[in-house]
C-alpha cells in the first residue's frame, strides 16, 4: 500500500472512531437525564392508596383480644392451616342479619381452616356480636380497625384469606350488603 492511501486510511480510521467517541458521549448524557427523570417521577407519585391491596404472600403481624376468652390471638398463631378472616363494623347501624350467619355458617361448613371474625366497634357491641355467633366463632376486637388497616380494607365486610403459613392469598367482599353496609375510612 502506498504511503497516501496508507494515510487516507488512517484518518477514515480516526474518523470513525471519534464519531463512535461522540455517540458514547451523547447516549451517556441522554441515559442521565432519563435516569434522573425516572427518579423524580417516582419521587413524585403519591403512596400506596388505601384501595390497594396487599400482594399474595404478603405476611402481616397482628395480634387482638378474643372477646369469648379473652385470649389474645397472634397471626403467628395461625400457621398450619389455611385462615379466613372477616372484616365487621358492629356499630353500622343494625345487627347481624340472618344472611351474614348463614354466611358465616357456609364459611365454616366449606372451609379447612379457621375462620376468624373481627369486630371494630365499641366494645359492647362486639361483645353482642360475639354472643350471637356463638362460642364456635371467634370473634376478636379490632379497636379503632388497626388490623384492618394493616390488610389494607377499606369496607366492611370484607374477607381476607390466609394461607397456611398466615400470608395474604385472596381478598373477598359481597356484590351487595342487605342493611349492612359501610365505608369505613
Amino acid at each position: 500500500m502506498s504511503g497516501v492511501g496508507r494515510i487516507v486510511l488512517d484518518v477514515g480510521l480516526a474518523a470513525i472512531w471519534a464519531l463512535v467517541m461522540v455517540q458514547t458521549v451523547v447516549l451517556l448524557g441522554l441515559l442521565r437525564r432519563t435516569v434522573r427523570l425516572k427518579t423524580e417521577l417516582y419521587a413524585a407519585m403519591p403512596e400506596v392508596t388505601k384501595h390497594d391491596r396487599l400482594s399474595g404472600g404478603t405476611l402481616v403481624e397482628f395480634e387482638a383480644p378474643e372477646l369469648a376468652t379473652g385470649a389474645t390471638v397472634r397471626s403467628a398463631d395461625l400457621r398450619g392451616a389455611p385462615t379466613a378472616l372477616l372484616f365487621l363494623t358492629a356499630e353500622s347501624g343494625g345487627t347481624p342479619a340472618d344472611w351474614l350467619l348463614d354466611t358465616i355458617a357456609g364459611i365454616r361448613h366449606r372451609s379447612e381452616g379457621r375462620l376468624l371474625v373481627f369486630c371494630e366497634g365499641s366494645d359492647a357491641a362486639c361483645s353482642e356480636l360475639s354472643r350471637l355467633m356463638g362460642p364456635e366463632v371467634s370473634v376478636l376486637l379490632d379497636r379503632k380497625g388497626r388490623v384492618r388497616g394493616q390488610f389494607l380494607v377499606t369496607t366492611t365486610p370484607a374477607a381476607v384469606l390466609l394461607d397456611s403459613d398466615a400470608r395474604v392469598a385472596q381478598y373477598g367482599m359481597p356484590e351487595h350488603v342487605p342493611d349492612w353496609e359501610e365505608e369505613v375510612v
